[in-house]
């Protein structure tokens, strides 16, 4: 099983580099922060002080949300739709290949290129390496519900026109704390959304992980990733998908 899931994990990285829409959907907010940097990126990185701090998280935080619902979206919903209308799970399944090891290929990739991605818009907006590896850290963590959430979407999507209307609540959900987080009326809900632990984490600097700042974020993201992995189960014994591999 190792075995076919890391072959499968390979098959579908060199897939999102070398399929034009997967590809540039991803990049997307790498093209945003490369403007950013070039824009804005040497002003704050010299100016230092409380805004260029808040402005700099405010960028992190864009990142992570869009970046993992737009690989998301791309590598699991997409993808998975492409697989099912040109039949290409029929001929994995006769090669042995079961619905189990593509979800956890699938959900390996999703993770990989997110970690990759957001670790690229980090180094694009040339800010101090020190703050890379937790920043990756909080990215594949944070991410973890939205990937588990997109796998039951992928197992329902029976083409790429089934991908925008499923696509859409994904969206929201993922940006969800973002567009709230300026309402004191709605703010305090931020956390009970799936990205809520990962928008906490990342308007936090590693300083300030201590054990009291990290319990809410952590215990959302572990909330969301049960619920998900229980969709996940539930999607996978009712949605039929053994005619389609």
């Amino acid at each position: 099983m190792v075995r076919t899931v890391a072959l499968l994990t390979e098959k579908y990285l060199v897939e999102a580099i070398r399929t034009p829409a997967i590809a540039i959907s991803c990049l997307i907010p790498l093209i945003i922060m490369l403007m950013l940097r070039f824009t804005m990126g040497d002003y704050l990185i010299e100016a230092g002080g409380r805004d260029a701090q808040t402005f700099s998280f405010f960028v992190f935080t864009y990142v992570l949300l869009f970046e993992g619902v737009m690989v998301a979206s791309m590598t699991v919903l997409y993808a998975m739709a492409e697989e099912r209308e040109k039949r290409v799970r029929r001929t994995l399944a006769l090669a042995g290949v079961s619905t189990v090891h593509l979800l956890i290929a699938r959900g390996l990739t999703t993770e990989l290129v997110i970690g990759l991605s957001c670790g690229l818009c980090y180094l694009i907006f040339g800010a101090p390496l020190e703050g890379l590896a937790p920043f990756i850290a909080v990215a594949l963590v944070g991410s973890l519900p939205l990937v588990l959430i997109s796998l039951p979407l992928g197992l329902a999507a029976r083409n790429q026109m089934d991908v925008m209307v499923l696509d859409t609540p994904l969206i929201f959900l993922a940006i969800g704390p973002m567009l709230i987080t300026y309402s004191e009326t709605l703010s305090p809900f931020i956390i009970f959304f799936p990205t809520g632990g990962l928008f906490e984490l990342a308007w936090m600097t590693p300083a300030e992980w201590t054990l009291a700042n990290l319990i809410a974020p952590f215990l959302s993201i572990l909330v969301w990733t049960i619920l998900a992995t229980i969709a996940l189960v539930v999607a996978y014994h009712h949605i039929p998908h053994s005619e389609d591999i």
